[in-house]
């Protein structure tokens, strides 16, 4: 699994946030969410996702 998703899922818990809250914030699909979180889309995440998934994650 990637180092990416359990940062992911834990700001996401930690700001009450679902799935679809935050793949609306980062104007990607909630499957493609969920799909980083469990580590089966990592390389994606910097071309796919806007800045809003890449400053929670720095």
């Amino acid at each position: 699994m990637s180092a990416v998703g359990p940062l992911l899922s834990e700001y996401r818990k930690n700001n009450r946030l679902s799935q679809l809250d935050l793949s609306l914030m980062a104007d990607v699909s909630s499957r493609h969410i969920s799909f980083i979180e469990t580590g089966r889309s990592s390389r994606t995440i910097r071309r796919r996702t806007g800045p809003c998934l890449r400053w929670i994650l720095n």
